[in-house]
């Protein structure tokens, strides 16, 4: 800032050098004495001025260019994969840079790209219809994209399986299609097995199998009673344990292990809503945190037709069943059972024959354990898994009753997925943060212990398919300062070929801006790392308003190295406002006792780190700390109203969007997972409660067909503030599930966050 520069009074004299001067002479002679000079005040610290917001004309990012996907940068080959006993790759992307995918093939021998598959090749005049079933299986996937969304190769033969608009489609080796199921009823989860003679898929309550040499369905069950389902996964398990399938085949095509969900005792709670100009009242079981969970059961089933046997699960009774896998001989499979408390995981073999079963506790934690990530070895029973050592995610080498052999890597950082097991040169490849927790690196360790290699070269996050036979690996990497990338790469780094589409010219028409890295410190020392966005246009001696992104909820790590164009920030900064994330305590990537300190108190510890965050940023020029807001959704939702009204008056707006208000209302799971058994804690965490505390302005947004976090919960929220005479103001969108989706109204609410935050920060 510049200091104001006082005027100064100075008596004038004549002053002769190396001595005093002497009193000058009046007119008349007289000599006048003339008072030495008075001292000047200090100068007045000139006063920073607000800045206000800008129209929305100032950003070259529309509104509407917010509602469309993908973001700048973004429209990159994805579900790569090595096609099985070929040199060719596999990918899905788009052909108009939008949300409709289609498959494609890359020949390395070649170096050409052609499409193997579009949409109009399946249905070439209806347009894509997506059925209830379909919808809510790809809300627990979060899958946003349209067209082309899965594929799956045989591992022999060359066939390919492709489920689209309800039914499963087939494409021979040769580039031949042909439609399976033609029903009714929407076909779901479709698998061809590994020799490529079978498709196994769900249809209603029951499972299927499709013989391919025969062109015949064969009913592998019959006869469900109401509210059960077989083949299909639980909601928990699908939304909370990563586990999106309820039926697993055999490595010799031979059986299927299934599972069987009873939900006539999960509470049923209906879900109203409004699309294509009718009201909808759909009824939905949902396993309430304390209530009644399914009734969950394993069978095995011959795919070539005949009676399912019922496996026994001694002591198994309320587990959430997880993380199925076959043996490589099909002697055997496995699973993982998580207690009701989840603070034990017991890894069970079931003999495929007999069905006799062998039950190992795997892991434990006075807070909770999760099951462990695995991958099988083929060479034998054995496997190899992320096991919690030394308070972080390790590798771990097990035995075929998962007892542990060797845990293969060790330090203060974390492996976070194992890529592949290259069984001939004994090694094992896996990305970790051994590096950086903001990025995300391949490395390769040997299968005996020993030294880790880094493999990928460039700083950032990279995402890499690896084969386990030859070391090659796809890579999609990004950093923030650097668009993402697509390569084939040999087993030590070598760049073989490059997928990577031009650069995107929407990255520079639009301005786009790399996020800044932001430290700062919680109150006990604990380093926090963020992301910030400076207003364009930031002048000296002004100050701008604020607006905090959060999530802040366990399982989650939203501070990385890597590309993130973040349109909605974008324009927020080219109006002149800063954006800042932080990931507080009790995000991912920074070991469990990081992410697991606030077991039993979600929402204090979180807002205590946003808050020490938020003091940090306010020491930085130009920030103004009495216009911040705050915008979050699902728990950055949660965390928006725990900031609005246990932290009355450090925030001046807030936006809260399908928020958690009452954790008894949110899925079993999640909640008795990170909050505990049903108790006090449910109590201390519920926020309606403290509505007569709020200060400032409060937006409430919800989707009014929100199967994930209930619509009761903002209603709850509602009927608190108007109970304390709170003003609030509320959006409610009647089509919208769990986050909105449609394009209009995405486009609608983009525009309603924007100009309520210019509104209320001016």
């Amino acid at each position: 800032m510049r200091a104001r520069i006082a005027p100064l009074l100075v008596a004038l004299g004549t002053f002769a050098c190396g001595g005093e001067a002497p009193p000058p002479a009046s007119p008349s002679g007289v000599t006048a004495v003339v008072a030495p000079p008075t001292p000047s005040a200090p100068p007045a610290p000139k006063v920073p001025r607000a800045a206000s917001p800008q129209p929305a004309s100032a950003s070259a990012v529309t509104f509407a260019r917010m509602a469309k996907h993908p973001e700048p940068g973004w429209s990159v080959p994805s579900q790569l994969s090595f096609v099985p006993g070929t040199r060719k790759i596999a990918y899905l992307a788009s052909e108009q840079k939008n949300d409709v995918l289609s498959l494609f093939e890359y020949d390395e021998a070649q170096g050409a790209t052609k499409v193997l598959l579009r949409a109009q090749d399946l249905v070439p005049k209806a347009g894509e219809v997506i059925s209830k079933e379909e919808e809510l299986r790809r809300e627990r996937q979060r899958l946003r994209t349209k067209g082309i969304t899965s594929y799956a190769f045989a591992k022999q033969g060359g066939r390919l399986v492709v489920p689209f608009a309800g039914d499963v489609y087939l494409r021979e080796s040769d580039g031949r299609v042909r439609a399976l199921t033609a029903t009714k009823d929407p076909e779901l989860d479709p698998k061809i097995c590994a020799s490529g003679e079978k498709v196994v898929y769900v249809r209603g309550p029951e499972l299927y199998a499709y013989d391919l040499a025969s062109s015949k369905e064969v009913a592998l069950t019959r006869g469900a009673k109401a509210h059960v389902t077989r083949g299909q996964s639980d909601y928990n398990s699908q939304e909370e344990f990563g586990e999106p399938s309820g039926f697993f085949l055999s490595p010799d095509c031979k059986s299927v292990v299934f599972l069987e969900v009873d939900d006539a005792e999960v509470d049923e709670l209906v879900v109203p809503g409004y699309r294509a100009g009718e009201a909808r009242f759909d009824a939905e079981r949902y396993p309430l945190a304390g209530g009644k969970n399914p009734k969950v059961s394993v069978y095995v089933a011959p795919l070539a037709g005949g009676a399912p046997r019922k496996v026994t699960l001694p002591g198994m009774d309320g587990r959430y069943l997880v993380s199925f896998s076959w043996e490589p001989t099909s002697a055997a499979f496995s699973l993982q059972a998580v207690a009701r408390d989840q603070r034990s995981v017991s890894f069970v073999r079931v003999d495929a024959r007999s069905l006799a079963t062998s039950v190992r506790e795997i892991a434990s934690d006075r807070r909770y354990a999760e099951a462990l990530p695995m991958k099988r070895l083929e060479g034998s029973s054995g496997f190899v898994s992320i096991g919690v050592t030394g308070g972080h995610g390790h590798l771990e080498l097990r035995d075929g009753q998962g007892a542990v052999e060797k845990v293969l890597t060790q330090g203060a950082w974390d492996v976070t997925q194992i890529s592949a097991i290259d069984e001939k040169n004994r090694v094992v490849y896996f990305v970790g943060t051994k590096d950086s927790p903001l990025e995300r690196n391949l490395y390769a360790v040997p299968l005996a212990g020993g030294e880790v290699r880094r493999v990928t070269p460039e700083p950032g996050v990279h995402v890499p398919v690896v084969d386990g036979e030859t070391g090659r690996y796809l890579d999609v990497h990004s950093a923030r300062n650097r668009p993402p990338a697509v390569e084939l790469r040999g087993p030590k780094g070598e760049k073989l070929h490059d997928l990577t589409p031009p650069k995107d010219p929407e990255i520079e028409a639009l301005g786009v801006r790399p996020l800044e890295p932001f430290t700062a410190y919680t109150k006990d020392g604990t380093l926090l790392h963020g992301n910030l966005l400076r207003p364009r246009r930031q002048e000296p001696g002004r100050l701008y308003p604020v607006v905090v992104m959060v999530y802040g909820g366990p399982g989650v790590q939203a501070v990385q190295n890597k590309f993130a164009p973040k349109l909605l920030w974008q324009h927020l900064a080219d109006r002149g406002f800063f954006v800042l994330q932080v990931d507080n305590r009790g995000s991912a990537g920074r070991g469990h006792e990081f992410a697991s300190v606030t077991y039993g108190k979600l929402g204090r510890i979180e807002l205590e780190d946003q808050l020490d965050a938020l003091e940090a940023l306010k020491s930085m020029e130009g920030v103004d700390p009495t216009r911040v807001g705050i915008y979050g959704v699902s728990y950055g939702g949660t965390m928006v109203l725990n900031a609005m009204l246990r932290a009355p008056g450090k925030y001046k707006a807030g936006i809260a969007d399908a928020s958690v208000v009452d954790w008894s209302f949110y899925d079993s799971g999640y909640t008795e997972r990170y909050l505990g058994p049903k108790g006090p804690a449910y109590t201390e965490t519920e926020l309606s409660q403290h509505a007569a505390a709020l200060q400032g302005k409060l937006l409430v947004m919800h989707g009014l067909m929100d199967e994930n976090v209930h619509f009761a919960n903002s209603a709850k929220l509602v009927d608190a503030l108007v109970a304390a005479q709170k003003p609030f103001d509320m959006v409610v969108l009647p089509g919208e599930r769990h986050g909105t989706k449609d394009p209009a109204a995405k486009e609608w609410v983009s525009r309603k966050i924007a100009e309520y935050f210019a509104e209320t920060l001016r």
